[in-house]
């Protein structure tokens, strides 16, 4: 049992991660911005810290005793300066004489070069070329793999399905609604994908074999090589949609201008893990009726 301390701890990532590891048996301490949030981590076990993740330094007390940092929250407005903000409070926390923390940065699988461009898998050692937009995580990827004064680790997982993700269900409002047409950006390009659990799963790996992970970069992803018009499709089949899917090559976000395969491989054989789920698609039905659970339909 350890002491760790989640940032974006009711986030898709954060919240997956933080009730991971308390399951696992784990002291788990969770940023949170509002009382609201804060009593949602309490039924879940987890201690709730209400502040800001700019204001992180002022827990840098508490994050002293841990034993691990993760670092999954995002924040939207101001992204650049906070992640900065928490890097540099977890690697200047005073940690005890001798005490080496885990601290785990989250990045994403954008960072890799695009598939068309790049033959076979990408791994972990493939050279990153991040979009412009996204220059920015590289930089904090190498400050956390080099430091000293931390167990620094970065993963990279594929676009997060499961618990509500809406990167997917965005999708599903309409064609629930069945309006007559729902355009589908980057139509052709290919992502690797993740379940929420499974991604909980390998952090928890991480926390416990810090030392394995120590310096590394992982990428994280399933098989999946579904493009996103033929992932439309499958969703919209088994909502009854009945309008028209159009295609269109535009990005729905800038650092989406590329189709990226991650080889989870590596990661596997060094924690003995693998993803759990089927893919996305296999189970739409299931999915597709967990949106309708949540919006009370």
């Amino acid at each position: 049992m350890v002491k760790v301390f989640v940032t974006g701890a009711t986030g898709l990532i954060g919240g997956s991660v933080a009730r991971q590891l308390r399951r696992a048996g784990h002291v788990v301490y969770g940023l949170v911005r509002t009382e609201e949030k804060a009593r949602v981590l309490a039924q879940d076990d987890i201690i709730p810290v209400i502040g800001q993740l700019a204001g992180l330094a002022a827990h840098s007390a508490l994050i002293a005793t841990c034993a691990a940092v993760i670092h999954a929250a995002f924040d939207g407005e101001s992204f650049l300066e906070t992640d900065a903000l928490v890097i540099h409070t977890v690697l200047n926390a005073p940690f005890a004489s001798g005490q080496k923390p885990l601290f785990v940065y989250t990045s994403g699988c954008l960072m890799i070069p695009n598939r068309d461009e790049h033959s076979g898998y990408v791994d972990d050692f493939t050279t990153p070329l991040p979009h412009s937009s996204q220059a920015y995580r590289l930089k904090n990827e190498q400050v956390v793999t080099s430091a000293t004064t931390v167990h620094g680790v970065v993963l990279r997982p594929g676009f997060v399905f499961g618990k509500g993700a809406a990167h997917f269900e965005r999708w599903f409002a309409q064609f629930h609604k069945n309006v007559p047409e729902v355009v589908i950006p980057a139509a052709e390009r290919q992502y690797s994908y993740i379940h929420a659990d499974d991604l909980a799963e390998a952090y928890q790996r991480v926390v416990e074999n810090p030392k394995i992970a120590s310096g590394s970069v992982y990428t994280i992803g399933d098989d999946s090589r579904i493009t996103h018009i033929e992932f439309a499709r499958v969703f919209a089949k088994a909502a009854g949609y009945q309008g028209k899917l159009v295609a269109s090559d535009a990005n729905l976000w800038p650092p989406m201008d590329r189709s990226c395969f991650v080889d989870w491989r590596r990661f596997g054989l060094e924690f003995n893990w693998h993803p759990r789920h089927l893919p996305i698609t296999d189970e739409a039905d299931i999915y597709y009726a967990g949106w309708k659970a949540r919006q009370g339909l």
